[in-house]
């Protein structure tokens, strides 16, 4: 890592093995001793890629071969303990939101063509520690066809493209202070304001599994960051964050997203992204978390896609999660409230905060509360019911 962001890896890696949560670490930013930015260059010089691409290869190397599952030959190793094989990560991320090259803030300063290069230094570095290690190309910022396509549309000296050597497709979207099912555009591209207003957000998920499905139907799509940001420029309040998050994670998963990371775990500085925590700077928690916390339990176990059930109101949006006899009806309402209007049989029914219905009974006209402004009406009722 550059400094100052000195940290120890093996004891926050160790205490995420502890809780059984996988670790996802990223490689990015560029140490002075092999940084590319010119002298004169006073601002965000760690977003300049590497002079020679083989230097980050080589850290790569070094990352997988200690915490990866593959023991390495001492000899190879730069750590003075010469640890190897440590089985800590499952996967690893190279570089960060490339298509952002701002020179004073942008996470990589320089053509894609540079990072499509830094890529497959970095791919050749990680399989060289540990073959079997998944290996996921950075993520996007944003999940538009013209930037995720690059990967299959770059061409290395021996014909091979980066979709053809990573295992994982990435991606990140924010919607801002809009509503997901609706919002045409992505604030943390777009910094300036809308330039156009394309597909949405659901639109661009399902264009991207397909696009997927056609050109590497073996890789898998993680949406690495999503999440709302509480206060700042593109902030809501706590309540609206409470309903946003859960949606944004249930649209993706509904796709065919094989994984999600909510950006972030903790954050309420009012500034951009910064207040996107599930918990705030002192550790406590926002409603986010409940809500969040009850999706969690109420689609554990649920694998690929979910369909979406049809409805009059095109408000309403209600997917149906199936698994064997297990079955999930996740809903929630746009603009007003709403009934339901749907057959569930004989259901018992949880609220977006935990609250589960006793015993079992119909919900054909079970209504859904709509996210009304915040001064009028908190978070959706995203009720969920479990047949």
């Amino acid at each position: 890592m550059v400094g100052p962001w000195h940290v120890n890896l093996d004891s926050i890696f160790g205490t995420y093995r502890e809780q059984d949560i996988s670790v996802l670490p990223y490689v990015f930013q560029t140490p002075e001793y092999a940084n590319s930015a010119p002298a004169d260059v006073k601002q965000n010089r760690a977003g300049w890629p590497p002079k020679e691409a083989k230097d980050y290869g080589e850290a790569v190397f070094q990352l997988v071969a200690r915490f990866g599952s593959q023991k390495v030959d001492a000899g190879q190793l730069k750590s003075p303990d010469k640890k190897s094989g440590l089985g800590l990560m499952h996967a690893v991320e190279l570089w960060n939101e490339p298509n952002l090259t701002a020179a004073s803030w942008g996470p990589f300063v320089g053509p894609i063509t540079q990072y499509f290069d830094v890529l497959r230094a970095g791919i050749e570095g990680s399989r060289r520690a540990d073959p079997k290690l998944p290996v996921s190309a950075a993520g996007w910022a944003g999940i538009d066809l013209e930037i995720v396509a690059q990967l299959a549309e770059h061409k290395y000296a021996d014909g091979k493209t980066p979709l053809d050597l990573i295992d994982i497709i990435n991606v990140h979207f924010y919607s801002g202070r809009e509503e997901p099912e609706i919002c045409g555009w992505d604030p943390n591209v777009d910094r300036d304001g809308p330039s156009s207003r394309g597909d949405t957000y659901p639109e661009q998920l399902e264009a991207l599994v397909a696009w997927r499905d056609l050109h590497k139907p073996g890789a898998e799509i993680w949406l690495t960051e999503i999440g709302n940001d509480v206060g700042g420029p593109i902030g809501r309040s706590e309540r609206h964050q409470a309903a946003k998050v859960p949606r944004g994670i249930m649209l993706a998963l509904a796709a065919g997203i094989e994984r999600v990371f909510i950006y972030r775990e903790k954050g309420s500085d009012p500034a951009q992204h910064a207040g996107a925590g599930l918990l705030r700077n002192d550790g406590s928690i926002r409603p986010a978390w409940l809500t969040t916390a009850t999706m969690i339990r109420q689609l554990q176990g649920f694998n690929g896609r979910a369909v979406r059930l049809p409805h009059a109101d095109p408000n309403v949006w209600a997917f149906l999660w199936q698994d064997g006899e297990r079955r999930v009806v996740s809903a929630w309402t746009l603009g007003t409230d709403a009934k339901l209007a749907l057959d569930l049989g004989s259901a018992s029914v949880c609220d977006s905060f935990g609250q589960v219905s006793d015993g079992k009974f119909r919900r054909r006209h079970a209504r859904l509360h709509a996210d009304l402004p915040d001064a009028q009406r908190g978070d959706a009722d995203a009720d969920q019911a479990d047949r």
